[in-house]
């Protein structure tokens, strides 16, 4: 590491790092799904989860129920699930599985698409265990997503009455709260479910974002966006949630998060509703006016960020805690030329309660190697033109809020007499990646030599 960044980088990280060891501590304790979706195999970080990270595998998890074809292979994810299932049925033939694994099979057979196998497994089931709470959750729904709201909501009342703790109730609760708001509309009906009783629009119909009335700001709960979050992981189809949750967003001021989660529900999932549209169109507006401000150096980035607080308190970076990637789509290494490095591989790195790194062989093979990676940088001097960056998968609307965990932060470096121009587009970088093991003082990864420029 030259000087010029030796000095720069030991007080970042200093301040980096308290915020950063908190993400790494969620993520080492994080908790099981509840309720809803109840399969044992299945883990989630402690939400609310950043909007980007969140989108990225909620993809995720729909590509489970996509049909498999020549063009559209099963997916990594989908793949462990029919294996996880496939292991249970073996189970099976050589005795009467429990009823913890009976829920189970029920609920990969939901993951995975088979609802009528699903329900024939958790209706046998929940006979022969009839107060298992897993069972019952499971069973309420496979009902909702078969379009039996009635069922739905009769076996979500159980699974409330059996929930082990305070925590599984209350989130049994909500959902009981959005299959009864869905009985009472048409099935064609795609408005916004009144889940909090929050009126997004004053009384002439113009829209809030962000400005909420005093009544109903304390109607929507402190943990309103984990509650969608969690309901989300359970539906990940569900494009109405998407809006419910981007409507949230705008309350707590992030436009741009809003912006995106509402483009995500009309372009992604194809709500054709008008308030959608309107809301999405001003969001939009404002998002792109805020994008043309002048560009910020680290110290006046810090103190826009005392200016708005806060912000969401996400408590993670990415819901799904198991392994996302496929290593068999990695390319082979090449000694000699350029290695392209996907931010999956560098979120492979497992990071022990002493803070000690173990990294994927693959990486660990890359290092002093010449590498490529696209990105987003971020500034760390007061300096929009320099010698040495951050780079990071996606752009942050604030740093301090939405400060990536050491996984996903490598530090670039230029060579000594080199700068670039802090832009807000996406860059590629390419250099000699370094992967540090030993000094807990600096960055897990570092790009030396670096060179910067658009993607091709």
């Amino acid at each position: 590491m030259n000087g010029q960044t030796s000095r720069l980088t030991k007080p970042i990280q200093q301040a980096l790092m308290p915020g950063v060891w908190v993400w790494v501590m969620l993520l080492l304790f994080a908790w099981p799904a509840q309720g809803g979706i109840y399969y044992s195999g299945e883990r989630f970080a402690e939400l609310p989860s950043e909007w980007r990270g969140f989108a990225s595998d909620l993809r995720l998890l729909r590509s489970i129920a996509v049909p498999t074809t020549p063009t559209q292979p099963a997916s990594t994810l989908k793949l462990q699930y029919q294996d996880a299932l496939k292991k249970l049925e073996d189970v099976k033939k050589q005795r009467s599985l429990s009823a913890d694994e009976q829920a189970d099979v029920g609920a990969l057979l939901i993951r995975l698409g088979q609802l009528d196998a699903a329900l024939a497994q958790l209706q046998q089931a929940q006979r022969e265990h009839p107060r298992h709470f897993a069972i019952a959750a499971n069973l309420a729904t496979a009902w909702y997503l078969t379009g039996d709201l009635r069922l739905a909501i009769e076996y979500n009342r159980l699974s409330a009455e059996l929930a082990p703790n305070a925590k599984h109730k209350e989130l049994e609760t909500w959902q009981l709260q959005l299959f009864k708001d869905r009985l009472k509309k048409p099935r064609q009906d795609t408005s916004l479910d009144q889940l909090f009783h929050v009126a997004w629009t004053d009384a002439q119909g113009r829209y809030l974002m962000g400005r909420l009335s005093a009544a109903d700001r304390q109607k929507l709960p402190d943990n309103a966006l984990a509650i969608v979050q969690q309901l989300l992981l359970w539906y990940p189809a569900d494009g109405r949630l998407i809006w419910q949750m981007g409507e949230i967003a705008a309350a707590y001021g992030d436009v741009r998060g809003a912006a995106d989660l509402l483009d995500m529900a009309v372009g992604e999932f194809a709500i054709n509703h008008a308030d959608l549209r309107q809301h999405r169109q001003i969001l939009l507006n404002e998002a792109n006016a805020r994008a043309n401000q002048p560009l910020m150096g680290a110290a006046d980035m810090k103190a826009k960020h005392a200016q708005h607080g806060t912000g969401i308190a996400f408590r993670s970076k990415r819901p799904l805690v198991m392994q996302r990637l496929d290593y068999k789509a990695l390319a082979p290494i090449n000694p000699k030329g350029m290695n392209e490095i996907p931010w999956a591989l560098l979120m492979e790195t497992v990071l022990d309660r002493h803070f000690k790194p173990t990294f994927p062989e693959h990486l660990k093979r890359l290092n002093g190697l010449q590498v490529e990676m696209i990105g987003y940088l971020q500034p760390i001097t007061d300096d929009v033109e320099a010698g040495v960056f951050l780079l990071v998968e996606f752009p942050a609307g604030c740093w301090f809020c939405e400060m990536p965990d050491p996984t996903g932060i490598v530090l670039i470096e230029l060579p000594a007499d080199k700068t670039a121009a802090l832009t807000r587009d996406a860059v590629k970088v390419q250099g000699t990646l370094l992967v540090n093991s030993t000094d807990p003082e600096n960055f897990l990864f570092t790009i030396q030599k670096a060179t910067i420029s658009p993607p091709s």
